[in-house]
């Protein structure tokens, strides 16, 4: 049994939407998590508007995204009294390539 966090369960909270910063705090969650990462640069255009960047995690491929994507209390001032809601802000996470070589064989014909 694996004992590392599984690269689709890292979910950076980046703070803002650049798609630089957020591939780069996903990489650096997923190698402390014990991960070999690595940039991948001819990956081709984005397959998503939210895509920031492809990595390859030991042999599989990634591609990390950037959107509103987790849970956040706002506090604010109303009509001259504190109030709290809830809002999404952004984080990066990544989703897998799947290939003819990746997918497990229940997902074949």
């Amino acid at each position: 049994m694996e004992d590392r966090t599984d690269p689709v369960e890292i979910i950076a909270r980046v703070g803002g939407t650049d798609p630089q910063r957020a591939l780069e705090v996903w990489a650096h969650l997923a190698i402390r998590a014990g991960w070999n990462v690595t940039p991948v640069t001819d990956a081709g255009p984005p397959s998503a508007p939210t895509e920031c960047g492809v990595v390859e995690v030991e042999g599989l491929r990634y591609r990390v995204h950037v959107g509103p994507r987790v849970r956040h209390l706002l506090m604010e001032v109303v009509d001259g009294q504190m109030t709290q809601r809830t809002i999404l802000n952004a984080a990066a996470w990544a989703e897998p390539e799947v290939s003819p070589q990746s997918a497990p064989t229940f997902l074949e014909g």
